[in-house]
């Protein structure tokens, strides 16, 4: 298994606070590249994708 997917399985499976948190660095990081108004963009839909997902009901 490549490092991609295991980055993956480890972002979408839990939602800890890490990988809140991780999502929200990888944002700031990207937005280096991107520009600041795309960054800033992309923070937005960060924090609202980890709104919904903490909204959800947990299954289990």
């Amino acid at each position: 298994m490549g490092a991609g997917r295991r980055a993956r399985r480890r972002l979408t499976g839990a939602g800890e606070p890490s990988d809140r948190r991780l999502l929200r660095e990888i944002a700031i990081f990207l937005t280096h590249y991107i520009g600041w108004p795309l960054g800033a963009e992309l923070g937005v839909q960060i924090g609202t994708l980890i709104a919904e997902h903490e909204k959800r009901p947990k299954s289990g």
